[in-house]
């Protein structure tokens, strides 16, 4: 193990290929563009073990920031949100004869929601110092570090769990193991 990376070696029909593990969002890639992904990775390792983050100009930001807070990442993403597109009924009949004529029907009847992750809203991400905030065309949303109860990346996206939320927000990023990272050193450095 590398610590955020795991580099798996396997034997191919056209000889020896490297594949790589993100141990954050479990994604996987090949050795097409391994240097590139290699350097990127030990960056990310350096990152996570010093605990500096990159600075970006904030004039790049819409949103006027707090005295003392600096712009760490920004990225183009999608808001996701689970919705309820159907209901599905499923049950079953027993029937007990009693006397000759006289039946007992018992049913048990369960319904199933059909759910389905769609697009929300289309804008970009911005993690602060303090904060993650999400500009979109329809919505804007602010998360503040200190509520994060937990940070789950994925092969395209990210779910982060708040303080009185019951449901996630999910964020469809090009880049969730970077995302995912710096999150993880900036509610450390708190």
């Amino acid at each position: 193990m590398e610590g955020i990376l795991n580099r798996l070696k396997t034997r191919s029909l056209l000889g020896r290929r490297v594949v790589y593990v993100c141990e954050s969002c479990n994604a996987v890639w090949n050795d097409y563009d391994s240097l590139k992904f290699e350097i990127e990775f030990k960056r990310l390792q350096v990152i996570k073990i010093t605990g500096i983050l990159p600075t970006l100009p904030s004039s790049s930001l819409p949103v006027k920031l707090a005295k003392g807070e600096v712009l760490h990442y920004v990225s183009r993403a999608n808001l996701l949100e689970e919705k309820v597109v159907g209901y599905r009924a499923k049950g079953t009949r027993t029937t007990f004869k009693i006397i000759r004529g006289f039946y007992y029907t018992v049913r048990n009847i369960s319904v199933e929601r059909k759910t389905r992750i769609m697009v929300v809203d289309k804008g970009a991400v911005y993690l602060t110092s303090r904060r993650i905030i999400f500009i979109g065309r329809k919505s804007t949303c602010t998360i503040r570090l200190r509520k994060i109860l937990q940070l789950k990346g994925y092969k395209d996206g990210v779910a982060i769990y708040v303080e009185n939320r019951k449901k996630p927000f999910l964020f469809q990023l090009n880049e969730p193991y970077k995302f995912v990272t710096y999150v993880e050193v900036a509610v450390r450095r708190l």
